[in-house]
């Protein structure tokens, strides 16, 4: 007989009694899963049909239009033309070149080696006596074989400065060396003295004070007798040698009224600065002409190495044309105007008279009186290659076109 209390949720086959097997439900994944013998909640569905109730929209916001900005028209970049030439270094113009630079480094060692003063030296003191009264002077001690006295031919007491006198003279101004030869002398007289004079140091001023009426006086003994000297015989003004050319100290008075005064100063005392620059400027360009030669490679550059040097030999001309003016006791007072320690009027005498030397003649006015203090041969070289080195950079590099290839 059925049991009535028979639980359609048991199993038949587990006995009377036993819980039934539960439905095994799909559940979702990240959901938990119901336990054993309780009921499966019922857990909201969300979503589009048929699952769910549609999911309500949020209302969009008004959509606003973009502010137009004017569109500017596209560049139309111009496609680069390829080359139909290309560029080879002229050997012989890169040999001129090398020859040029090693000329002006060899100024700057000739100088240092005391070689040849007479044809490299930077500056001269010129011996300006005439030619004509250049006689050999009879020997009193030496007599030759038939007890005739000997003749001594003149010699010429120019004094020359060498470009390596203003660079260690800077040195030692600085304090970075005492340059001194082995007697224990200076090895930088000229710019030291003229350096003194146009930038005296404090302590020199006071000095130079104390000791300014003793010089004047000196000074004016001095100039009696030059003037007996000149006009013992009424026919020409004597020169004045070189050894008696020294610095003078200018007046102050006329200093103020002078706007070159400090500028001038400037200039001679940092002169040595552009000569060194200019040295080393050459010995590149040397180098790279030299390699120009060889190297298939281009090099460039010449023409600004040439600029550098010319404008470091303008520079040192014009430091030549301040010792120039002092040494005339510029600035001074003239038709009542101030000549300048820097006087450009002189610039071409300054430059030719080292190369036409002293005067056949003694000369009858001081306006036709040479130079105390001109250029060397050596800052003649300093100007002039230069400018050779800038025409030639013109044509240092050879345009060829690739045609060539197509025979």
């Amino acid at each position: 007989m059925a049991d009535n209390n028979f639980n359609s949720n048991q199993s038949p086959s587990r006995g009377y009694g036993m819980p039934a097997r539960p439905n095994f439900v799909r559940v979702p994944a990240g959901r938990p899963a119901p336990r054993p013998g309780m009921p499966r909640p019922v857990m909201p569905m969300y979503g589009m049909p048929p699952y769910g109730a549609p999911r309500p929209q949020r209302p969009h916001p008004p959509v606003q239009p973009l502010p137009q900005q004017e569109t500017k028209p596209a560049k139309k970049q111009k496609r680069r033309k390829e080359s139909d030439h290309f560029f080879v270094m002229r050997k012989g113009v890169c040999f001129f070149i090398f020859v040029l630079c090693i000329l002006v480094v060899a100024v700057f060692a000739l100088n240092y080696l005391n070689i040849m003063p007479q044809y490299t030296s930077l500056f001269v003191k010129p011996d300006n006596t005439p030619i004509d009264e250049r006689v050999d002077v009879e020997s009193e001690d030496e007599v030759d074989e038939e007890g005739n006295p000997l003749l001594i031919p003149y010699e010429d007491k120019s004094i020359y400065i060498s470009a390596i006198d203003p660079i260690f003279g800077l040195l030692k101004s600085f304090g970075v060396l005492d340059m001194k030869d082995a007697d224990g002398n200076s090895m930088s007289p000229f710019y030291d003295e003229m350096n003194g004079v146009l930038n005296p140091a404090p302590a020199e001023e006071a000095a130079e004070a104390a000791t300014e009426d003793d010089k004047s006086d000196a000074a004016t003994e001095d100039d009696k007798d030059t003037e007996e000297g000149d006009t013992a015989e009424g026919e020409g003004i004597a020169a004045v040698l070189p050894e008696n050319v020294k610095p003078t100290k200018p007046d102050a008075e006329l200093q103020a009224q002078d706007g070159m005064t400090s500028i001038a100063a400037m200039i001679f005392k940092f002169f040595p600065v552009a000569m060194v620059l200019m040295a080393v400027t050459a010995l590149i360009a040397a180098i790279t002409s030299f390699l120009g030669m060889f190297n298939r490679r281009i090099f460039k550059g010449f023409g600004l190495a040439a600029i550098i040097m010319l404008v470091c030999a303008v520079v040192t001309l014009a430091a030549g044309l301040v010792a120039l003016g002092n040494y005339n006791g510029n600035p001074q007072l003239v038709d009542e105007a101030v000549v300048s320690v820097l006087d450009f009027s002189k610039i071409g005498g300054f430059v030719m008279q080292g190369i036409t030397g002293a005067p056949a003649t003694a000369p009858t006015d001081v306006t036709m009186m040479n130079l105390v203090f001109t250029c060397g041969f050596g800052m003649l070289i300093l100007l002039v290659v230069p400018v050779v080195i800038l025409v030639l950079s013109f044509f240092a590099r050879k345009k060829v076109p690739y045609s060539i290839f197509d025979r």
